[in-house]
């Protein structure tokens, strides 16, 4: 895998609640946005924002698992913009709101 998008990677998982446009991520590799958009695409199988957005998605599962943050400090930790619009993305794409996903998780592992 190229380099650049090894370190774009990386820069995601690392810091979920910093600005990771498009453009940002390209100067983060001194790429322009469109040629950075190909090869992200090309390399990861996924657009630059669905990646994102599923790492954020991802960490905010583990959060609501294991800590009691509230939706409103949680939101800022990964990265959304509004609390509302991560509970509708996150419902999307779980099926349940975040609220309730984390009850079911809780509910569901032991010595809890």
């Amino acid at each position: 895998m190229d380099e650049r998008i090894v370190k774009t990677l990386e820069f995601i998982d690392r810091d979920l609640g910093s600005d990771l446009s498009l453009s940002a991520l390209a100067g983060q590799v001194k790429l322009s946005p469109c040629y950075f958009a190909h090869l992200f695409k090309r390399q990861v199988a996924t657009s630059v924002e669905a990646y994102v957005r599923g790492r954020r998605i991802h960490k905010a599962q583990q959060l609501l698992q294991e800590s009691s943050l509230s939706i409103k400090e949680l939101v800022v930790l990964v990265g959304f913009s509004t609390p509302e619009y991560f509970s509708r993305v996150f419902a999307r794409r779980l099926g349940q709101s975040p609220t309730a996903f984390r009850m079911r998780t809780r509910n569901t592992e032991p010595n809890r």
